[in-house]
């Protein structure tokens, strides 16, 4: 079968087995559409036809419809299917008509969903075994529950900040495309959620993070586990084993080993905890139902890792991402530098992505004597500002979604600072900034300079020439005139941009 799924299939219930929050039904009455049936699949269709209903997409290119007896027997194509296992909408071509299903079956060359991880429910006959779809389709009729993979806290996402998109990796990454943008914040389908966790890993902020097993459940587990190890900085390996329904951990003569069903749930914030801990480098084995997307950000996060550690000079290949095929028993980890000094922590109970990232950094930080660059794409880095473009009118503070940039006015100055350490590297910033005076920079640098605020920028408020009273920024104030001027704006309402808004309102200015 052409199924690559992220965790077990959902199991068979009751209907009348209740579900609870922590849990996704999914109900199928058996109705199932077939696409891309020929001649050679009468037989299979009798047998399916025999127990449900069936519906059969462009029926001319199968023949003899008087031999199998389906609700309906179309001539049509199927242009799209929607939804997922008890509840997919088809939709034609040449036609605004909308059937309903519970299972799909897709027998073309080029089945209609074509991204990675398909729905429950939709069957592909990608190798070409036809009977084995059938089969496959045929047992989904009943009652199925699965649990829901995900957690999401909507108040610390960056997706959208002030009507600009900040942060979309967790839609990138989506083998499922399970995930979609609600405006200000993002929306995930719990039917179409397969649980791989690359959301987690690729989210910034910790919004979207993995249910079960949880990031303080697994923290928890690898201290313990390196507080037990009896070798000199032990080795932790994390297998993906996607049927299990919890983590194992065992520790051994090659150090710690953790079973886990969906790899990316232990992420690079636990990645660098554990190496703060003690550990001496992380060995990640994925599965081999991985999908690719999943695969190529482990790689991607991975390489980042490895730069920091080797900007702290703890080696080049302190995390690697082994085969799906090695033995671990047997494998050994390249050699690397002797591990720092185990560290406690995190102190703080909330167990945030970016508090337990952060400390851990801190940890292993303390050497770095002078930031170093990271790849394009990593989620840590500083903002370059350019002085001598940025007027200070704050909109990057505005929209900036973790409060990393903040404008402040203060004894007749207007004041732009910058914290390292809460910066995701999103860009909304340089994006909404009219002057072009902000450029992303990823990188790692000391502990120090990542936790304090440094200004970025500073310059006198102007006074209204009226009454005296603060107006703005003397950079924004003759930036703004010298815009006015360029769109043909006269004499008069290039001063009147000078004023504070209560003298505008005096003269009879438009505040606007």
């Amino acid at each position: 079968m052409d199924h690559r799924g992220c965790r077990a299939k959902p199991v068979r219930v009751q209907p009348q087995e209740r579900v609870g929050e922590d849990s996704v039904l999914y109900v199928s009455e058996g109705t199932t559409l077939v696409i891309g049936a020929r001649a050679c699949d009468l037989a299979q269709l009798r047998s399916l036809a025999a127990d449900r209903t069936v519906i059969v997409a462009d029926g001319h290119a199968v023949g003899q419809p008087e031999a199998v007896r389906p609700a309906q027997w179309r001539a049509e194509r199927a242009r799209a299917v929607e939804g997922w296992l008890g509840a997919f909408r088809v939709l034609w071509h040449g036609s605004d008509e909308v059937t309903l299903a519970d299972v799909v079956i897709d027998l073309s060359p080029e089945p209609l969903r074509v991204h990675e991880v398909a729905p429950f429910g939709y069957v592909r006959a990608g190798n070409g075994d036809r009977a084995a779809a059938f089969a496959e389709a045929a047992a989904w009729h009943g009652c199925f529950r699965k649990p829901r993979y995900f957690a999401y806290r909507p108040e610390i996402c960056a997706h959208e900040s002030f009507g600009q998109t900040a942060c979309s990796r967790c839609l990138d990454v989506c083998a499922a495309e399970a995930i979609r943008s609600g405006g200000t914040v993002i929306v995930v389908n719990p039917h179409l959620c397969q649980g791989c966790g690359s959301c987690a890993l690729a989210c910034p902020t910790g919004a979207l993070s993995v249910a079960a097993p949880s990031r303080a459940d697994l923290l928890y587990r690898v201290r313990q586990a390196l507080a037990e190890a009896s070798s000199d900085g032990p080795v932790v390996r994390v297998v993906e084993v996607v049927d299990l329904e919890e983590v194992h951990t065992k520790v051994g003569e090659y150090g710690v080993e953790i079973a886990i069903p969906a790899l990316a749930a232990f992420g690079e914030e636990l990645w660098f905890a554990a190496l703060a801990a003690g550990a001496r480098a992380i060995v990640l084995q994925p599965s081999r139902s991985l999908p690719k997307k999943s695969l190529q950000l482990l790689i991607e996060r991975v390489s980042v890792a490895n730069t920091i550690m080797q900007a702290l000079g703890r080696g080049e290949s302190v995390l690697r991402l082994a085969s799906a095929d090695e033995d671990h028993s047997e494998a050994r980890h390249p050699a690397a530098v002797q591990p720092i000094r185990p560290a406690s922590l995190p102190a703080d109970e909330s167990l945030l992505k970016r508090v337990v990232l952060n400390e851990a950094l801190d940890v292993l930080c303390r050497p770095c004597g002078a930031p170093a660059a990271l790849p394009e794409g990593a989620t840590l880095g500083s903002i370059d500002v350019k002085r001598d473009r940025c007027v200070l009118c704050s909109s990057c503070a505005r929209v900036c979604p973790t409060a990393t940039i903040r404008y402040a006015e203060d004894a007749g100055w207007a004041k732009l600072s910058f914290r390292e350490a809460n910066c995701i590297q999103c860009g909304a910033c340089a994006r909404v900034c009219p002057t072009g005076a902000i450029s992303l920079s990823p990188r790692i640098a000391p502990s120090d300079e990542r936790s304090s605020w440094r200004e970025v920028q500073a310059d006198p408020i102007a006074l209204c020439p009226s009454c005296g009273s603060p107006v703005m920024p003397s950079r924004l104030r003759t930036w703004l005139q010298e815009r006015a001027k360029q769109l043909g704006a006269d004499s008069a309402i290039v001063a009147n941009t000078a004023l504070c808004s209560a003298c505008r309102q005096s003269a009879g200015v438009a505040h606007d």
